[in-house]
């Protein structure tokens, strides 16, 4: 995807940045992404490891929906400890039905 866009385009902005940057890049970003977005964004974090999952866990708690959901995909997928936990207190306080599911199904699996 990055080697087929416009050098100005925001997937290679996003990527050139280095360590915290990057993270910080890829956050603003998910914090508009559409339901595609959320999840390569999230992926991409992932890769990351520690630091980006401490921003998975950031993003649980962002206005986006599509976001906390692929968030909290991400964080259960890597196994991070506090993920259950986690996305337990995002269903206690979730309002949308989409992140409602993917919340009950995380913790049902």
């Amino acid at each position: 995807l990055a080697l087929a866009c416009e050098l100005e385009h925001p997937v290679h902005l996003t990527l050139s940045r280095s360590g915290r940057a990057r993270i910080a890049a890829i956050g603003a970003r998910l914090a508009v992404a559409d339901d595609r977005g959320a999840t390569i964004l999230t992926r991409a974090l992932a890769r990351i490891g520690p630091d980006g999952a401490s921003a998975l866990f950031d993003a649980l708690s962002l206005p986006n929906a599509p976001a906390r959901g692929a968030a909290a995909t991400a964080l259960m997928a890597m196994g991070v400890a506090g993920a259950h936990s986690a996305i337990t207190q995002l269903a206690s306080e979730e309002t949308d039905p989409d992140v409602l599911r993917i919340c009950a199904a995380l913790a049902a699996g």
